[in-house]
């Protein structure tokens, strides 16, 4: 049987849910390891990238936020860490906005 990206998508949801609590500041192990939220926010970039090549908007959003957040924990990493959180940021800010925009409702002309 062969899995659609739907399910590997909603697969993959599941798993974050159940590995990660909604907000980084719950989770304890983080405190004083930026590489390991860099890891979390580049992994629930993938997963918001792959809901949004299948129109899934709404997750993606969620998982582009939820990365940031993780960032967002961790503002001022070692010097050496820092380009690396500049390069995830940005395209995950984008990212947002742009399923943002997919959600807002278009005006009828």
């Amino acid at each position: 049987m062969r899995l659609g990206p739907r399910t590997c998508v909603r697969a993959s949801e599941q798993a974050d849910r159940l590995t990660r609590p909604t907000r980084p500041e719950d989770e304890d192990s983080l405190k004083d390891e930026p590489k390991a939220a860099l890891a979390i926010a580049t992994e629930l970039k993938q997963i918001g990238t792959d809901a949004f090549k299948t129109g899934d908007f709404a997750t993606a959003l969620d998982k582009y936020q939820k990365a940031v957040r993780y960032l967002d924990q961790h503002p001022y990493p070692d010097d050496e860490d820092v380009a690396a959180f500049k390069a995830l940021r940005f395209p995950l800010l984008n990212n947002a906005a742009l399923c943002a925009l997919k959600l807002t409702p278009k005006p009828n002309a």
